[in-house]
């Protein structure tokens, strides 16, 4: 089933669904650095650094599987598991 979301507020309703889903939470435990990064002719934003996932366990998994971000495909929203509190 598809449905239109109208432009105006579609980031709104999207954001919102996917924050109740799986909630990002950024840890300064050693560093968080903005890298800004050219890739053919679009600046891309993203930061490196230590950050927590809240969520339920198999919607971490796919976001370990996958990544993060909108442009997994050029290689961006790597991400790794590195301990559990």
């Amino acid at each position: 089933m598809y449905m239109k979301i109208p432009e105006r507020n579609g980031k709104r309703i999207i954001k919102r669904a996917v924050h109740t889903i799986l909630k990002l939470n950024l840890c300064r435990l050693k560093y968080c650095r903005e890298r800004i990064r050219d890739f053919k002719g679009t600046v891309i934003k993203g930061w490196t650094g230590h950050f927590r996932l809240e969520g339920k366990p198999e919607l971490l998994q796919f976001a370990l599987d996958t990544g993060l971000g909108s442009r997994n495909s050029a290689g961006f929203g790597f991400i790794e598991k590195v301990g559990k509190r």
